[in-house]
């Protein structure tokens, strides 16, 4: 009748993959593996980090923890209020727990309104541990004041 397929096939599409270097390459590469003890998990672990990079932005955000630059505060605020990643976000905020900067409070009360409950939740205590760190702050201030008169 004329009619055209939609597509090429399966035996169609392998054959288009032989054709690809770079297809090859990794397909010679994973069978390869296989003849690797325990060589599989290294590629599968490989894959997984290649294609999501979250755990290593949330490890990197955990550690500006306890970097004493200004510039390190804003940058976890900026990532707390604004990456794509929740537990990102959420790391963000345990590491502006741990600084204790309370200059930062009125930032993140934007992020009250997160569409994860999760990050909501975590902002809220981020705040709550916050604001009672800068209220013990002021009274330790205003007794030292006192001492010295």
């Amino acid at each position: 009748m004329g009619d055209k397929k939609v597509s090429g096939g399966l035996i169609q599409s392998q054959l288009d993959r032989l054709k690809d270097p770079m297809k090859v390459a990794l397909l010679g590469f994973q069978e390869g593996m296989g003849f690797v003890p325990y060589g599989g998990i290294g590629v599968e672990a490989y894959r997984v980090a290649k294609n999501d990079n979250s755990q290593v932005r949330a490890a990197a955000a955990r550690f500006l923890a306890h970097d004493p630059d200004p510039m390190s505060g804003d940058a976890l605020v900026q990532i707390a209020l604004a990456d794509n990643n929740a537990t990102v976000r959420q790391a963000a905020l345990d590491a502006l727990t741990e600084r204790g900067d309370a200059t930062c409070i009125e930032r993140l009360q934007r992020n009250l309104s997160d569409p994860k409950v999760a990050v909501r939740y975590r902002t809220a205590a981020t705040i709550l541990h916050l604001s009672d760190l800068q209220k013990k702050g002021t009274r330790r201030k205003a007794s030292q004041a006192l001492e010295l008169q």
